[in-house]
C-alpha cells in the first residue's frame, strides 16, 4: 500500500509556524517587582486646606508585560487615603486615581505602597509644603 506523503506542505506549515511564533516567557514574580516603580503623585488641587477633598493621580512605571493583581494605596502618614485593588498594569505609564475626603490639616507625608500578591513591595513618600495651605511637593521625596 503506498500512501502519498505530503512533505512540502508539512515542511512550510512547520516552518512558518516555528518563523512566526513568539516566544512568551513568564516573569518571576521578583522580577515583576524589580520592572515596577513609583513616579509621581499629583494632588488636585494643587494647594489644598484643612477640610476639602483632595483628589490625587499616583503614577507607576512598569517596564514589563501586562500584569494582573497589584493594589495600589495612598496613606497620610498612618491613616488609610485610599486603595484600588487588583490594579492591570499595562508596560509604560500607569495612573490610578484616590481621594483623600478627610483631610484635616495634619502635617507629615504622603505615602503610595505598591502591593503584588499580598507583599508590599515598593513605597514612597512625598512631603507636604505648608504655607496657609498644603500642597506636594515632587522635588522632596524620600
Amino acid at each position: 500500500m503506498n500512501i502519498p506523503i505530503l512533505r512540502g506542505p508539512v515542511i512550510l506549515a512547520f516552518l512558518s509556524l516555528w518563523f512566526f511564533s513568539e516566544v512568551v516567557q513568564a516573569l518571576t514574580t521578583e522580577e515583576i517587582m524589580q520592572r515596577t516603580r513609583i513616579v509621581n503623585l499629583e494632588a488636585s488641587p494643587r494647594w489644598f486646606v484643612p477640610g476639602q477633598p483632595i483628589d490625587f493621580v499616583v503614577t507607576v512605571n512598569y517596564k514589563g508585560g501586562t500584569q494582573d493583581g497589584f493594589d495600589v494605596a495612598v496613606y497620610h502618614e498612618h491613616r488609610l487615603v485610599g486603595l484600588v485593588r487588583d490594579q492591570r498594569f499595562n508596560r509604560g505609564s500607569n495612573t490610578f486615581k484616590v481621594r483623600d475626603r478627610h483631610f484635616k490639616g495634619d502635617p507629615g507625608d504622603y505615602i503610595v505602597q505598591l502591593r503584588f500578591k499580598g507583599k508590599v513591595f515598593t513605597r514612597k513618600s512625598f512631603a507636604t509644603s505648608r504655607k496657609c495651605e498644603f500642597t506636594i511637593n515632587p522635588q522632596r521625596t524620600r
